[in-house]
């Protein structure tokens, strides 16, 4: 028993005196790598990939081949506005007997083939008497992803940051009023005089902006007499009305200065500030004497299974046939 004991004795013995053997290889074996300089291009390179510039995707670009692998020639049309090139879907009057022509101007994010609005106007109007031509708009200016910054940086910078903001979605502006000044040259060079304008979303921002404004028919182009107007526009459509920044759109409805001119504002009120601003739209049409002011809310229509023709089609026909009927002229 005494011999087995020690023997147990003198084995862990052995094995301890084995680890620590180890142990003390393994710190000798240690070896501390020699200083090197660093490498600045190794350093860049680190950098760069380690916070990347971010950049969104060209979204618009990619709609523009879209709507020109879609339709036929003969209905993209590739327009300019300050020499900057823009896409345009024309739809020729298909009835026989025309009426005048309907500009249709997209919200920020939309194309000129938005699905179940857009679209349906865009195809429905031609077949009773309307022409449309529905614009490829300058989406609100978006910066790039900024890097991470300190507070002390985002302070100093926020400021500068919101006045280039404010000067971008300011330039997209212009651009949008001189692209529907051209689109409306386009118009009147397809013998198309009677114009109505309709904006869509923000855009119905941009449509009273562009109404507002005054602008004239180009002055170096000869038009016929019976056809000259003290402004280009007929009537205004409004659908789904919000301002550029999505906000309320009553201030520049209160300082429209045409009150002569047929408004038709259509609100779909999946929001309760949407139906606010529409309340407070309607109230100071009423104050205003607007004489031709016409609020209706409708359900924003979602799909066109049982007819190409939705109820927002019928509706903006109903009101084209009977505020903004034109006659043609020079017909043979």
């Amino acid at each position: 028993m005494k011999t087995a004991f020690v023997s147990k004795i003198l084995v862990s013995l052995c094995t301890l005196l084995l680890c620590l053997t180890c142990f003390a290889q393994d710190d000798g074996e240690k070896q501390v790598a020699p200083e090197t300089e660093a490498d600045p291009s190794a350093e860049e390179a680190a950098a760069s990939t380690k916070d990347p510039e971010r950049t969104l995707p060209d979204i618009h670009s990619r709609n523009i081949a879209l709507l020109k692998s879609q339709y036929p020639p003969r209905d993209v049309r590739k327009l300019n506005a300050d020499g900057k090139a823009f896409t345009a879907l024309w739809r020729k009057d298909q009835s026989g007997e025309a009426f005048g022509a309907v500009l249709i101007v997209p919200a920020n994010g939309q194309t000129a083939n938005w699905p179940h609005t857009i679209d349906v106007l865009r195809n429905d109007l031609p077949k009773n008497g309307w022409s449309t031509l529905a614009i490829d708009i300058k989406h609100l200016a978006t910066p790039n992803i900024p890097k991470r910054q300190s507070e002390q940086t985002t302070t100093e910078n926020a400021e500068t940051k919101l006045e280039i903001e404010n000067r971008q979605q300011l330039i997209a502006v212009d651009d949008n009023r001189a692209r529907i000044k051209a689109a409306i040259e386009f118009l009147n060079s397809e013998g198309q005089f009677n114009i109505i304008l309709a904006g869509y979303g923000n855009s119905a921002d941009r449509v009273l902006d562009f109404a507002a404004s005054g602008m004239k028919m180009t002055a170096d182009k000869p038009v016929a007499a019976a056809v000259k107007m003290k402004n280009p526009v007929r009537a205004l459509i409004l659908i789904n009305a919000k301002s550029v920044y999505d906000g309320a759109l009553t201030p520049q409805l209160s300082t429209f200065p045409f009150k002569d001119i047929p408004i038709q504002d259509i609100i779909f009120g999946h929001h309760y500030l949407d139906t606010f601003d529409a309340d407070a739209r309607r109230t100071e049409a009423r104050a205003l004497r607007i004489k031709n002011y016409f609020q209706l809310k409708l359900m924003e229509p979602t799909n066109t299974v049982f007819a190409e023709e939705n109820r927002l089609s019928r509706r903006v026909r109903g009101f084209l046939n009977k505020h903004a009927k034109g006659i043609e002229i020079n017909r043979r």
